[in-house]
């Protein structure tokens, strides 16, 4: 067990200098930018720690990451590197994030048990043919599960595969009153029940100003198009350097 958690911890390692030196330099920049020592920040979707290693690196001893992962052998993962590298700052959920707290379903594509494609199923795919697998997940929104926190989030990273705006408004009021900076993936071939500019369109609604990567850089929301910046690559797939999915959101405190 001590061998499988040192050599998990050091893949890990690995994996967040691989995102900042590589294929999310910009977003790793952009999450060390703003947040600081002490900052109260949550990771959703923490898939396999790349955030939370650079995350939990800038709150410091002072601060905390909450992070969320509902998919359990990555969960049961994080939690080995928790432990081997004694992270006090880092609070690891089993759970899922939504508008509504309950159980749902939640779907593996294609035949990785730890797939980032994983995402809570809509209601309305009743027979999960498009999963290899499907399980039930505990469900909660950040309004209940933070309505006792004992500072301000300062910071959300979100990844959660369609269903982002589910899971801001069901942080409605924590985005009203902390105000935190957001960091989220947002895809119209993941989306169900609206489009990318209706997520845009509701943090907006809440006074926040918002950005997109490119090539690692930001540029302001407005220039965003779904069919300039998320269109297939010449081979079918999303796999090109143009395809855009990342957005910032700030909010003048």
């Amino acid at each position: 067990m001590a061998a499988m958690s040192l050599t998990q911890s050091l893949r890990l390692s690995h994996r967040g200098w691989r995102y900042r030196l590589g294929s999310n330099r910009g977003e790793v920049q952009f999450v060390r930018s703003r947040i600081g020592p002490g900052d109260a920040v949550i990771d959703l979707g923490a898939h396999k720690g790349a955030f939370v290693y650079w995350m939990r690196s800038r709150v410091g001893s002072s601060g905390r990451v909450i992070a969320f992962e509902p998919q359990p052998p990555l969960a049961s993962a994080l939690r080995s590197i928790i432990a081997h590298r004694r992270w006090a700052n880092v609070e690891l959920n089993e759970l899922a994030v939504s508008d509504t707290p309950g159980k749902l379903m939640f779907g593996v594509p294609g035949s990785d048990p730890t797939s980032p494609g994983a995402r809570l199923v809509p209601s309305e795919e009743s027979d999960h043919r498009d999963y290899n697998a499907t399980f039930e997940v505990d469900v909660v929104t950040l309004d209940e599960f933070l309505a006792d926190r004992p500072k301000p989030i300062r910071f959300i990273k979100c990844d959660v595969e369609g269903v982002e705006l589910s899971v801001f408004k069901g942080a409605k009021s924590l985005l009203e009153k902390d105000h935190p900076d957001l960091m989220f993936e947002c895809e119209a071939r993941h989306l169900d029940d609206g489009r990318v500019e209706d997520v845009l369109a509701f943090l907006q609604s809440l006074g926040y100003t918002g950005r997109f990567f490119q090539h690692g850089k930001l540029r302001p929301v407005e220039e965003f198009s779904v069919e300039e910046h998320q269109a297939m690559g010449p081979d079918g797939t999303v796999n090109h350097p143009d395809y855009c999915n990342n957005f910032a959101f700030t909010h003048e405190r």
